[in-house]
């Protein structure tokens, strides 16, 4: 990679515009004061009712000891029950763009990059003795593997920095058609709500 330098320096401002911005600062300061303590009383009501949520759905539980026994009693209930889940080969998980597929593998994320110039910045502020300010920004270009494509012509430096091409595969997400937890079948929403981590 390579990198740039900008410097300008900024004027000190005058005894008014100080005043000023002193002045701004003690109107704002309350309004938000004010706005924090109105949410921080909105999420505190928030807070209560999900306990209260969470309380009558503790009452209302059922547990269930073996997910390989299904008991019609439960049907409409609020039930707990823990196993391994499965997928059946005739319903796994497919890519059908590569033609991947694994066995027992309950969704396929297909995660797509492109190689493309990065530009990153950091800025230095430096108070100079005629009360004018230094900024000095540096600019840093390195090439990475990126999940979308970049605008280089908002870089600082376009030239030698261009990124051409585009993602010709879109990210995507195969999920299996059916996934068992023992003699259960899942729905499609509790299949969109398992995680990488949740196996």
């Amino acid at each position: 990679g390579d990198s740039f330098t900008d410097v300008y320096y900024e004027p000190s401002g005058t005894v008014g515009e100080r005043v000023g911005d002193s002045l701004a600062g003690l109107f704002v300061g309350p309004i938000f004061l004010l706005l924090g303590c109105w949410l921080l009383w909105k999420n505190e009501g928030w807070a209560v009712r999900a306990e209260l949520s969470l309380g009558e759905a503790r009452k209302a539980l059922k547990a269930v000891a073996d997910s390989r026994t299904v008991d019609s009693q439960h049907d409409g209930n609020l039930v707990h029950v823990s196993g391994r889940c499965s997928v059946p080969e005739s319903s796994m998980a497919v890519d059908p763009d590569f033609g991947v597929k694994r066995a027992n593998a309950i969704s396929i994320h297909r995660m797509v990059e492109i190689y493309q110039w990065v530009e990153t910045s950091r800025k230095k502020k430096r108070k100079l003795r005629n009360g004018q300010t230094e900024v000095r920004t540096t600019y840093h270009y390195n090439k990475k593997w990126v999940p979308k494509p970049i605008q280089s012509s908002n870089f600082r430096i376009v030239q030698g920095h261009e990124n051409i091409g585009e993602k010709k595969v879109s990210d995507a997400v195969f999920t299996a058609d059916q996934v068992n937890l023992g003699n259960y079948i899942l729905s499609e929403a509790f299949i969109r709500q398992l995680k990488e981590n949740t196996f």
